[in-house]
């Protein structure tokens, strides 16, 4: 039930921004492995992670990701990313 309602969370965002917005699902950028992606938390410690759909992936001019520019982006990963 949870990663349902967190699926709807991120269909009802406009854009990556408001998604990094919501407090509840602590949408934050991930490295390494899933460098350029975001994790959100569903039940500790589950995770979705989703990455921009667009291509190339919108830069600010700082050369990160320019998180209001995006507004697709693809759930990749539903589990325990940290093993």
């Amino acid at each position: 039930m949870k990663i349902k309602k967190c699926l709807a969370a991120i269909r009802a965002c406009s854009n990556l921004n408001m998604l990094l917005t919501l407090p509840f699902y602590r949408c934050h950028s991930l490295k390494g492995k899933y460098k350029d992606c975001y994790g959100l938390d569903i039940k500790h410690p589950f995770r979705i992670v989703i990455e921009p759909t667009e291509q190339p992936v919108p830069l600010a001019k700082d050369k990160s990701i320019d998180t209001i520019k995006v507004t697709s982006v693809t759930a990749i990963y539903i589990g325990d990313y940290h093993d």
